[in-house]
């Protein structure tokens, strides 16, 4: 929800048909429509120049100011862009006349409501912004306007040019701000780019009041980029990146850091706006909120063990302690693009044994047809074997019937012995027997020789 009639920046995203940005479009390159609440067609609308109202903030996303005039009418605000390579991408917000009536509703009374809680609070939260009260240059020359230069954005700039030499910083300036006492710091924006031709980039620190020393805001990804047009920054500040302490209350430093060696005096930064961002210390006190929203429970916003918690935060935190510290950082998200990127392949190798399986379970299914031709056959086999064992014991290997056998064969081989031993007895008279007779006969025949003789 915006204001009506005061000139806003609306928020841009053009990706391309497979999802990734669509980086570098220029106000030549994109076509920016609208229509007002009750319009009945969109409108054309007129980009002057880039970066006046078009923006380049980064990896795909743009900002496009739409003026007063564009802003005038309550309710809804449609606007449509297409750019050269990129869908089209739709916006709408709202527009109202008092942001706080509408935010509490009819019948609100200020007076009376506790929903006059919600305005205090959000009035005390408003960021106040406030500019550089002094410049100082360690590495480089001026060049082109002072430190003054960055207080407002109109392409008004304070230009350092970078020194050459064994110097490896190439560029070192810091800004000195104070957002007074009671504040407590939320942001710093910078405006501007750091022209190089052989893409050297700039890193943003802050000075910490606690540790004493230079804490650097940006990585390899949120540096300030080398290039020819201005771009938008913002860094996240926090409570010790201000001084609170009596003497100095509420001074910052922003320091800007040539990033790499190799800088020459070809190599200029341009500031055109830095500026910090503050908020009242101590305001938006969780029970503040909850007693302004009728029927709320206290426990899902107090922390757990003040008033009636109930431990729901520690249960979220308890859900979320796995997440990493910036779930969407550039970097999770390349790590996890290289992990889908192997899990395609792996889902691709995965399909590739899949289809040989499958001709694999052909090749089975046949195997198993004849094998159930053979099965087939020895079924009946079996039913032949079957017919031919039906008389058998039991278990004709049993050892009981082995024992039996065996002292049957014994018993056997016994009186095959015994009756070969009478057969020999036998054959020794059968000897005799014919001894006898052969003695009869000679005895016969001699005494039929004597009876001749006489």
């Amino acid at each position: 929800m915006i204001k009506q009639s005061v000139a806003r920046r609306l928020p841009v995203y053009m990706q391309a048909a497979d999802g990734t940005p669509v980086t570098g479009l220029a106000f030549g390159d994109v076509v920016v429509k609208y229509v007002k609440e009750g319009g009945n067609s969109l409108v054309t609308k007129t980009i002057i120049a880039d970066p006046v109202e078009w923006f380049e903030i980064g990896q795909g996303v743009y900002e496009i100011l739409f003026t007063t005039d564009e802003l005038n009418t309550i309710e809804f605000f449609i606007y449509v862009v297409t750019g050269t390579g990129a869908l089209q991408y739709p916006g709408l917000v709202q527009i109202s006349v008092n942001l706080i009536d509408d935010i509490a509703g009819a019948g609100f009374d200020s007076g009376t409501d506790t929903l006059e809680l919600i305005r205090d609070a959000i009035t005390a939260f408003s960021s106040t912004t406030h500019s550089a009260s002094a410049g100082n240059i360690t590495v480089g020359s001026q060049i082109a306007g002072t430190y003054a230069k960055t207080a407002i954005e109109d392409e008004d700039y304070w230009q350092v040019q970078c020194e050459v030499g064994d110097n490896e910083l190439g560029l070192d300036i810091d800004l000195t701000f104070s957002i007074g006492e009671g504040r407590a710091p939320v942001d710093v924006i910078i405006r501007g780019n750091i022209n190089s031709a052989n893409n050297k980039d700039c890193d943003v620190y802050a000075w910490n009041y606690d540790t004493g020393a230079w804490e650097k805001l940006t990585s390899s990804s949120t540096q300030m980029r080398h290039s020819v047009n201005d771009k938008s920054y913002l860094y996240i500040l926090n409570f010790n990146h201000h001084k609170h302490d009596v003497v100095d209350h509420g001074e910052i430093k922003i320091r800007f850091v040539g990033q790499g060696t190799g800088f020459t005096t070809s190599h200029d930064l341009y500031l055109d706006q830095v500026i910090i961002g503050s908020v009242v210390e101590g305001t938006i006190q969780p029970d503040v909120i909850a007693h302004a929203v009728w029927g709320h429970d206290i426990g899902l916003i107090h922390p757990a063990g003040t008033d009636d918690a109930g431990g729901k935060v520690n249960d979220v935190k308890e859900k979320t302690d796995g997440l990493p510290v910036d779930p969407a950082s550039e970097a999770n998200v390349d790590e996890n693009e290289t992990k889908i990127d192997i899990a395609i392949t792996d889902i691709a190798a995965v399909d590739g044994k899949v289809d040989i399986a499958i001709v694999g379970i052909g090749d089975t299914l046949t195997l198993v047809g004849t094998v159930d031709g053979k099965l087939d056959g020895a079924i009946t086999d079996i039913a032949a074997v079957d017919v031919k064992t039906t008389n058998l014991p039991a278990d004709p290997a049993s050892e009981t019937n082995v024992d039996v056998n065996e002292t049957k064969i014994d018993t056997a081989i016994t009186n095959i012995a015994s009756v070969d031993a009478k057969a020999v007895l036998i054959q020794a008279e059968t000897d005799k027997i014919q001894t006898v007779d052969d003695n009869v006969d000679i005895i016969k025949a001699r005494k039929d020789h004597n009876v001749v003789g006489d």
